[in-house]
């Protein structure tokens, strides 16, 4: 993997060379070169990827048809055509030229044929049709032009109707004629701007060498970094060459924009109240929820997950960024004999190197890559996900164990050693279903239910024994009886699937890894009734591990300027079960494959910040890789304004991490009742306490959750009220925890009807007097008779000085810092507002974001920007 020098050119017409050597290889006369990878299919499938969307097709290369060579792809599809029903192969030509004419040609044979195409492009908006019904090996061609910006080509032969046999051999992708006038003319203006942009970027760096205020400054260091990398990037295509010209275009786009922030700053002078220099690595140690890093909070922010984050990792200082994540070895890596392949060799090279450059590393345990040399014939129950092999095999764990074993000798003493992620998006579908936990799961059925009289009625079955009681299918059942027992079933499952990450955590630490432990969960899944089988109990998870660890994504768009409630949801969730700080080590910020289109720089700043404020303490993102594949396409590693809101964000962090500690440490005042049983039984529940947290964040409260859990062991934290969301079927256990709770000073409210009516099995239970509000129309209204029902509990009041009614989509958050008060204030609308404080508030107060002074009367939000007031009372 290349690495790219982050310095400033020596010459200014560098990017002029660059440009216009690349005009000058383009203007040669076309050769007749396939761009395509294996279109004669002779590699077999290589450089081709098969999907289906749910037609009943099939694909694979054919041996017995073929117009040339020895092979062809054949395709079936015996679905008739419906929306979005298809199935197809396909790849991405990269490097396209502008004004140039390319033609695709390809062979073609087929019997019974529906409608099947090759095409693609953007939009999908190219399609050349084969012919219908029977025909034999026939020619199909037809030509592209690129105009002026052009990405990667999508090429696919597609089948979307009921086709008894489609044959394809020799596909070309060839470059026929450039109008080089035309190219040659853009080449030069792209050469003009990169050239003008590195002259500006020279510009900030002699000026930070003339003034000693600016020669250490993170901020102006972060923009000259950022544009360096990409005007690089921008001309040469990427490290590999393969990035199409439109991503060059936006990238040069960008990184204007990046200048003209740092530039801003330090035109105002506003950069040099942003002064703080990063304390050189020391011991970490977790505290309160908070990572300290020399006896100083600190927020590991940075990349995830393959070779560039190595081959990079001298340059991510300048970005801001302190950790990585490296997910690129598992046991498939070490030998049988425990000796490790060159993947983990390399992989502890990388923790070598990170800790030269001051950086902090998350090592991904991966244990999804299961090595040839483990297999056994009962190996494989048939499960979803990256963990294809049964967890509780004696041979699984013995090789697991020895993987565990061999690593944790080899990283234990590695000083850049962050923590240790036990496994990739981990789902499990199959416990109870084989010869080794079908006894844990009798056990467990006879722990519940120990008289049998009474499971037969509960389950609707006919068992003499407990050994016949049958494990569910891993779906939701119709029947009320049958649901019982999946209900049963999936509280076991989550219950193995718990207790096997923690024995991976508890094998690390038996052999000498003393960093924290996490795990990589789809949390997002956590409350979908149809994922109840996946084997994930956050709760439990959080138990099992020394850190809450998750996968979760805020993207652009939405009723709000980004998904803010995918992140700040889940991770206080996480938070509320042990207190843990939340490493979210798979940050998707940015949508898979997106196109080469502006995202603002602030989504990735605003994002970054929120997290900080809700528990997340490490983080990568993803991904910092080069597009091999197209859910690597579009990422952040290709996008200077989002590497620098993302950089901007991360130096934020650091630099008022006492800040972000003291408004993280704030208490909540009021709690939302998180109920597995509801969100087993109750298709309200997930969006009414969705909606509920929504409302509190943007009435100023920050929230915590009190879990059924909890309060049957006396633990749930103290809140003043406790607000149950819609959680129709609850514990049998929980009324009565639930009145010791009311005991001890917090009030009840129930929002929707018939909350805490039934029980865990969907039987009828008896409900005390609680009060119940019944939610609004729209959430803000709901809001207004929360304050309302909640009184005399006193509110934060920040008032939108255009309507003259509270701020609506806008996060904030009052707490008390030393002798002063903090105010974090985030604008997560799509619409710019000013809001006021309330009377009695100062004048004015700085911002500790943007080194500005801020006028209370008045304070003017952009959207996902956002600001840090201190205010003196």
């Amino acid at each position: 993997m290349p690495s790219f020098e982050w310095r400033a050119a020596v010459c200014a017409n560098a990017v002029v060379c660059g440009f216009a050597l690349a005009a000058l290889s383009q203007a040669q006369s076309p050769a007749s070169t396939n761009l395509l990878v294996n279109g004669s299919f002779e590699e077999g499938g290589a450089g081709w990827q098969y999907v289906s969307t749910g037609a009943k097709a099939t694909g694979q290369v054919d041996e017995s048809e073929k117009r040339d060579g020895k092979r062809s792809y054949k395709l079936t599809n015996q679905s008739a055509q419906a929306p979005n029903i298809y199935a197809r192969i396909y790849q991405f030509v990269p490097g396209m030229q502008p004004y140039a004419t390319y033609r695709v040609s390809c062979w073609v044979k087929g019997r019974g044929c529906g409608i099947n195409w090759i095409g693609g492009g953007p939009g999908w908006y190219t399609r050349h049709a084969f012919p219908q019904g029977d025909f034999d090996w026939r020619q199909e061609s037809f030509d592209i032009e690129s105009g002026a910006a052009p990405d990667s080509y999508e090429l696919m032969v597609l089948t979307e109707s009921t086709t008894k046999a489609l044959w394809v051999d020799d596909i070309r992708f060839e470059l026929v004629k450039v109008d080089h006038a035309k190219a040659d003319a853009l080449h030069e203006d792209m050469a003009r701007k990169a050239d003008s942009l590195r002259r500006r970027v020279q510009a900030l760096e002699n000026q930070a060498h003339a003034e000693p205020r600016l020669a250490t400054n993170p901020y102006l260091k972060l923009g000259t970094a950022v544009a360096t990398r990409f005007i690089g990037f921008a001309e040469h295509g990427g490290p590999d060459g393969r990035t199409g010209l439109v991503w060059s275009q936006l990238q040069l786009d960008e990184v204007a924009q990046v200048l003209d922030e740092t530039e801003k700053l330090v035109q105002t002078g506003r950069i040099a109240k942003l002064v703080w220099r990063e304390p050189k690595p020391g011991r970490v140690r977790l505290k309160d929820a908070t990572w300290y890093e020399g006896g100083r909070p600190h927020y590991f922010y940075g990349y995830g997950h393959f070779g560039s984050v190595i081959a990079d990792l001298p340059n991510f200082p300048a970005l801001g960024a302190s950790l990585v994540q490296d997910g690129t070895v598992g046991p498939s890596s070490m030998n049988a004999d425990g000796t490790l392949g060159e993947g983990a060799l390399a992989m502890l090279r990388g923790l070598d190197r990170a800790a030269q450059y001051g950086m902090r590393e998350d090592f991904l345990l991966s244990p999804h890559y299961y090595p040839a040399w483990g297999e056994v014939p009962d190996l494989h129950p048939g499960n979803i996900g990256w963990i294809g092999f049964n967890i509780f095999h004696p041979k699984a764990q013995e090789t697991i164990r020895k993987w565990i074993e061999v690593m944790s000798a080899r990283i234990k003493d590695k000083p850049a050693l962050h923590s240790v992620c036990l496994a990739n998006e981990p789902v499990y579908i199959t416990s109870g279903r084989d010869t080794y936990t079908r006894p844990a799961f009798t056990a467990y059925l006879k722990q519940k239910h120990p008289d049998l009289a009474e499971l037969n009625p509960l389950y609707g079955t006919r068992c003499n024994t407990y050994d016949e009681v049958p494990v569910p299918p891993p779906s939701m059942p119709a029947e009320v009886p049958a649901q019982r027992a999946y209900y049963d079933w999936t509280t076991f499952n989550k219950e193995m699937f718990a207790k096997w990450h923690g024995w991976m955590s508890s094998l690390l630490k038996e052999n000498g890894v003393k960093v924290p432990t996490h795990t990589k969960i789809m949390v997002f899944y956590t409350l979908d009734r149809d994922k109840l089988c996946y084997g994930v109990d956050p709760e439990l998870m959080c138990h099992a591990t020394d850190v809450a660890g998750c996968d979760a994504y805020a993207f652009p768009g939405g009723a709000y300027a980004y998904d803010w409630l995918g992140h700040e949801f889940f991770y206080d969730l996480l938070h509320s079960f042990r207190g843990q700080p939340v490493f979210n080590s798979e940050n998707h910020v940015i949508p898979d494959n997106w196109p080469p289109a502006h995202i603002s720089m602030n989504h990735t700043r605003s994002v970054m910040w929120q997290d900080g404020l809700h528990h997340e303490g490490s983080t990568t993102i993803w991904v910092w890789e080069r597009a091999s594949d197209p859910s690597l396409a579009g990422s952040i590693y290709f996008r200077p304004a989002n590497v620098y809101g993302a950089g901007r964000a991360m130096l934020d962090l650091n630099r008022l991490a006492p800040e972000v500690a003291a408004l993280n440490a704030a208490k909540p005042r009021i709690g939302l009742l998180y109920s597995p049983p509801s969100i087993f039984w109750e298709p309200k529940y997930q969006g009414t306490i969705y909606s509920l947290y929504t409302v509190l964040n943007f009435m100023g409260e920050p929230v915590t959750f009190v879990s059924e859990r909890e309060l049957a062991e006396g633990k749930a934290a103290r809140v003043q009220w406790l607000i149950v969301p819609q959680a129709t079927h609850i514990l049998a256990s929980t009324p009565a925890a639930l009145a010791r709770y009311v005991g001890g000073g917090t009030r009840v409210l129930l929002v929707g009807t018939n909350s805490l009516t039934r029980d865990e099995y969907d039987r009828p239970l008896q409900r005390a007097s609680y009060p119940v509000l019944k939610p609004a129309d729209s959430e803000p209204a709901t809001a207004e008779a929360l304050r309302r029902e909640l009184a005399p509990l006193p509110f934060n009041s920040l008032r939108d000085t255009t309507t003259g009614q509270p701020a609506w989509g806008v996060e904030f958050r009052l707490v008390r810092h030393g002798r002063s008060m903090l105010l974090a204030l985030d604008n997560l609308s799509t619409e710019a507002k000013t809001v006021s404080l309330p009377d009695g508030a100062d004048a004015s107060a700085p911002d500790l974001l943007s080194g500005e002074t801020v006028e209370l009367k008045a304070v003017s939000l952009a959207p996902m920007t956002p600001r840090l007031l201190r205010l003196s009372r």
